[in-house]
């Protein structure tokens, strides 16, 4: 069981190239009602008492501005912001090999998945601390088809047992290192997420109850989602501010 004491430390993977956001531009440079959209995620694992330092992995046109916005925004556990590889897997690598601590957890979240709430970020991170390795997921609310390559039907499986998986997800550091050397750290493009990484090596992940409005941003649609949802949740802040002040007077 890994210790309150020992580091926490998030790796923020923010390297994409944004490919499908059109004028947006960067997606983790685009506001979301008035704040860039990688500060948003920065701001809440800023706020999670669980999280030690956070690490930044960037591409190298807009390393040096995701510096200047943690900066700016008074991030203070924001180590530092490092260029990042050619695929999700070299850059988890390379954010891996900042960290000098043998012990600890080390906490991967999707840089584009600004609307990730402290309470989802410090659950995971409470299992993975009990049981090594951890990831947040949703019940999966489509029924999923495994097709043959001639584009039949092969299977239906019961969607009972499909999960969405997200992030953030949390992993033992030695746990993770070893993974990560076992695998090469190679193109990776057949590893989707972190938590293939630790399967592929036998270890076994649990699921942890994540939100569906934590949505990754990939397009311009996904844009207007999300400020909608920050929108509701101003509102509802406000509804539950007016009610407290309403019962202070009473």
């Amino acid at each position: 069981m890994i210790k309150k004491s020992e580091h926490t430390v998030a790796v923020i993977l923010a390297g994409g190239h944004s490919r499908r956001m059109g004028e947006y531009g960067s997606k983790i440079l685009c506001n979301i009602c008035s704040v860039p959209l990688i500060v948003r995620t920065m701001l809440t694992f800023e706020q999670s008492e669980h999280i030690d330092e956070i690490l930044v992995v960037s591409n190298e046109e807009e390393c040096g501005e995701v510096k200047r916005l943690g900066l700016s925004a008074d991030i203070s556990k924001l180590k530092e912001v490092i260029v990042g590889g050619e695929t999700r897997m070299q850059s988890a690598k390379k954010g891996l090999q900042r960290i000098p601590y043998d012990r600890g957890l080390v906490v991967i979240h999707d840089g584009a998945r600004p609307l990730v709430s402290v309470a989802a970020i410090e659950r995971v991170i409470l299992t993975a601390r009990e049981k090594g390795a951890a990831v947040l997921a949703i019940p999966a609310v489509d029924t999923v088809k495994i097709g043959n390559p001639d584009g039949t039907v092969l299977l239906t499986p019961s969607r009972d047992l499909l999960f969405y998986a997200q992030t953030p997800q949390v992993f033992d550091i030695k746990l993770y290192r070893t993974a990560m050397s076992a695998f090469g750290g190679g193109g990776g493009a057949d590893i989707t997420d972190d938590a293939s990484l630790i399967e592929s090596a036998g270890e076994s992940v649990y699921l942890v109850t994540g939100e569906y409005e934590n949505i990754k941003i990939t397009t311009p649609a996904d844009i207007a989602v999300a400020t909608v949802i920050l929108k509701e949740r101003e509102r509802t802040q406000r509804e539950i501010a007016a009610e407290a002040a309403a019962n202070e007077t009473v």
